[in-house]
């Protein structure tokens, strides 16, 4: 019977430290040839589950990259809504009709926090244009944010 190292404190050993059954190191010619048989087949193995990997995050990522969008979007709608309502509540309150101005003063609530997701700036000033009363206000970062039932613009929105 021969011995094997142990790997952690590198005494010699001849019988299993727990059990007390022998331990027989490999011998002859053949002793590596476990290791080599389980590198050949572990690369491919790596390889594939790269391969598989990737495939999976090519499929995801634009799915991600598009939902992410989407949201922006209805975050969007969701602010433009909310400005008409404020702007038809002051045009009620004040007594104006369609095509009377309204600016961001005349509007009893606070919009600071309210900004379009593709603003930079993120303020509401930057992001929305208020238009007067009876035109929908308009997103000035993306023409494809337009409340429901409004028409897209054709071109870029200009910003005042």
């Amino acid at each position: 019977m021969s011995s094997i190292t142990c790997p952690k404190c590198r005494e010699s050993i001849t019988t299993c430290p727990s059990c007390g059954q022998p331990i027989e190191a490999p011998t002859g010619k053949n002793k590596g040839l476990m290791w080599g048989i389980g590198c050949l087949v572990a690369i491919p193995v790596l390889l594939v589950c790269v391969a598989v990997v990737g495939m999976l995050a090519a499929i995801a990522i634009p799915s991600f990259v598009r939902a992410r969008e989407v949201a922006q979007q209805k975050v969007c709608v969701s602010n433009l809504q909310q400005l008409e309502y404020a702007k038809s509540t002051w045009a009620a309150g004040s007594g104006v009709g369609a095509g009377a101005t309204v600016t961001w003063s005349d509007l009893d609530q606070d919009f600071t926090s309210m900004a379009c997701p593709k603003d930079p700036e993120s303020t509401c000033e930057t992001s929305y244009r208020l238009n007067p009363i009876g035109v929908p206000p308009t997103c000035l970062h993306d023409e494809e944010h337009v409340l429901p039932g409004t028409a897209s613009p054709t071109g870029p929105v200009a910003r005042p």
